[in-house]
């Protein structure tokens, strides 16, 4: 029984040490790289952010106001040293604030 025991530890434990970070928290990881960004902020023009989205993928709609911007997470293909666990090392790609004037031509 004990070398079983012995042989499955030393076959799961390459597999415990490549970990990344469970989903959700990598997901918090990435929402407060967002929110924090100050070029998401500029982008922004400064308007705060009134909400996130994602479709999952390493792409999110921040919303502020009329405005919309997307943000890539994009990978630096840094990895960690062998036998270290960590978060994924990533950047963000902001792109342009697309706005809808408040008033639309009709009001006007």
């Amino acid at each position: 029984m004990k070398p079983a025991l012995t042989l499955t530890a030393l076959v799961a434990l390459p597999l415990i040490a490549s970990a990344a970070l469970p989903p959700q928290y990598q997901r918090q990881r990435e929402l407060v790289s967002i929110i924090q960004s100050g070029d998401v902020s500029e982008a922004m023009d400064g308007r705060p952010i009134d909400a996130i989205e994602t479709d999952g993928s390493d792409t999110y709609i921040v919303r502020a106001g009329e405005c919309t911007v997307i943000v890539e997470i994009v990978g630096t293909g840094e990895r960690m040293p062998e036998g270290w666990v960590g978060p994924r090392q990533y950047d963000l790609q902001v792109g342009e604030a697309e706005c809808i004037d408040d008033i639309s031509p009709n009001e006007k």
